[in-house]
């Protein structure tokens, strides 16, 4: 019953425009500036629709009007309002064409029983006092000033928690020692975290049976590109292009058109309706009135339209147009006529969002998702078969691997699983043969698969093909047994001009003790680790083993 000649549309089209007259943005109350909604917003120049139906008298959307009305051109702009885009003049949208207020409200609360307080947080007693953030728009019962701006960081509401006695006294000593003066406060303020500034307008506390403080923020947003609008007849469209007045197409008048649309998209979307919208609009505007489009009202576009229009222009409303960037006169006769549009609530500085690094996950070490915790893009299945339609293999890469979970592991070529590696002291350890190990790259999420298995039971081998082996060092044949006496003694000897140099170390050696416990002795005080210490192996062979060898060892098992 709202949509303007209904019947000439496709049926579809018919349930596109409910949805998006739930999205218009338009005059929802009338007391909106005495009003504290959390999240609302408003047309600034709402206007009544050249053309009303019965659903509209009904809902009375004439006085509470969502839309705004236009001039528009049917005319393709040189490839800028191809399918759904739409070309808008800049001019217009500085008079402010289609600009709307958004309202937020913050809140913060403090229990009766708390020993919290609104109050500016003094800089020299306070604890956790933000440097990063500005407290200067701040009065010193921790309001905000009214109609000062609020940019991203500044300090919107003023709230402190009270340090008890027994804290105090806790750090005083600490605090005397250090020059430091005794804190009487830790700092719980509200930060305001928005993206566009927003003007403090309002102020309103309630001390019963809580003390809540509620702050009213107003937020201007303008047109942009990207914003979505949409007619009343379901023709909806996005913003491609905002050209400078100078740009913009003009009569032979120096009139210009607020909006292009591409006449290509009635045919394919099946909206008659949207050019009969416009020549309807034309000729409100011309016998200044309202004229009523509900559906299956005779509206027919020879018998009643089209000859009305030529009452006022024999053209049907075409003129002749030029071309802003070369001022010579258009081939063709362009049409123009009045409409009402509606802003749609989606707007594009809230949906847009970018970041170079930022947090991961912690359990797929992957970036994480969504802009609220400042996650990364998401990569899906279309834009992976994008580039592998295009051959970009490197760039899927560099997106899915090299800058999401990027792991490193060791797989042993014998057995097929995973081993232990240190690549900083190229040692390497694994259950079987040890010498032939590959380094491979995986993506941390394949390796947590192959981890989820072994909980199953389900043991994975993986087949190694060009393996790249590893020089490595491995010390698992190695065994440490405990000193004897004859080895305690070569060693007090070997170490006595140490011993006496280091003596304000004052390392007690005890027969007990391994040489993994001497040689992290040793270590700790800074003791030299290249002792040579002579040792039979079990299988009889003589080895020269270290003890910072013996140490590393130590630190692998």
């Amino acid at each position: 019953m709202s949509i303007e000649m209904a019947n000439k549309n496709y049926g579809p089209r018919i349930s596109f425009q409910s949805n998006m007259q739930k999205q218009a943005i338009g005059t929802y109350v009338t007391n909106s500036a005495y009003r504290l909604d959390s999240n609302t917003a408003l047309l600034c120049f709402p206007q009544k629709p050249l053309s009303m139906t019965l659903g509209r008298e009904i809902a009375r959307l004439g006085e509470y009007s969502n839309v705004t009305n236009i001039t528009i051109a049917m005319i393709t702009a040189w490839g800028k309002n191809i399918e759904d885009s739409t070309v808008i003049d800049g001019a217009s949208i500085d008079r402010g064409l289609f600009d709307i207020k958004k309202i937020i409200s913050k809140q913060c609360k403090i229990s009766g029983t708390s020993v919290e307080l609104f109050m500016k947080p003094p800089l020299d007693s306070t604890r956790n006092y933000n440097i990063d953030c500005n407290y200067d728009k701040l009065n010193e019962d921790g309001t905000p000033k009214i109609g000062t701006i609020l940019y991203t960081g500044d300090i919107m509401i003023g709230k402190v928690k009270s340090i008890t006695k027994t804290e105090q006294d806790k750090y005083k000593h600490t605090a005397e020692i250090n020059g430091n003066i005794v804190m009487k406060y830790e700092d719980k303020s509200i930060i305001y975290d928005g993206i566009i500034p927003a003007q403090v307008t309002q102020v309103t506390i309630i001390k019963h049976p809580d003390k809540i403080m509620r702050v009213r923020l107003l937020i201007l947003l303008k047109m942009q590109v990207g914003d979505k609008i949409a007619a009343i007849s379901a023709q909806k469209a996005i913003v491609s292009t905002i050209l400078a007045n100078e740009d913009m197409i003009y009569d032979e008048n120096g009139n210009r058109p607020q909006l292009l649309f591409n006449p290509t998209s009635i045919a394919k979307r099946m909206t008659l309706s949207h050019m009969g919208a416009a020549a309807i609009g034309y000729i409100a505007n011309k016998l200044s009135e309202h004229i009523d489009t509900t559906v299956f009202n005779d509206l027919d576009f020879y018998n009643n339209i089209i000859e009305e229009i030529k009452k006022f222009d024999p053209n049907c409303g075409k003129r002749v147009m030029f071309n802003p960037k070369t001022g010579t006169q258009m081939k063709h006769k362009i049409f123009v006529g009045e409409i009402s549009y509606q802003r749609l609530i989606h707007v594009i500085v809230e949906k847009v969002y970018g970041r170079y690094t930022g947090s991961i996950s912690i359990k797929t070490r992957q970036p994480a998702s969504g802009r609220s915790q400042k996650g990364g893009m998401r990569f899906g299945e279309m834009e992976r078969d994008a580039c592998i339609g295009h051959g970009a293999t490197s760039v899927l890469k560099n997106l899915m691997y090299d800058n999401s979970d990027e792991y490193v592991n060791y797989i042993s070529s014998v057995t097929g699983h995973y081993c232990v590696g240190n690549p900083q002291r190229n040692l390497y350890r694994d259950s079987g043969n040890c010498t032939q190990i590959s380094r491979v790259r995986i993506p941390w999420t394949g390796h947590m698969v192959d981890i989820l298995l072994n909980c199953c039971n389900i043991s994975v081998k993986k087949e190694m093909e060009d393996n790249v082996e590893i020089n490595n060092q491995c010390w698992r044949n190695y065994t440490i047994p405990y000193m004897t006496k004859y080895e305690y003694t070569a060693l007090l000897s070997a170490r006595a001009t140490q011993l006496t140099y280091n003596a304000s170390t004052k390392i007690k050696y005890d027969s007990n003790m391994s040489t993994i416990d001497i040689a992290r002795k040793e270590y700790d005080v800074g003791l030299l680790d290249n002792y040579i210490l002579n040792r039979k192996l079990p299988d009889g062979e003589k080895k020269y083993v270290s003890v910072g060898a013996l140490l590393k060892y130590k630190e692998l098992i």
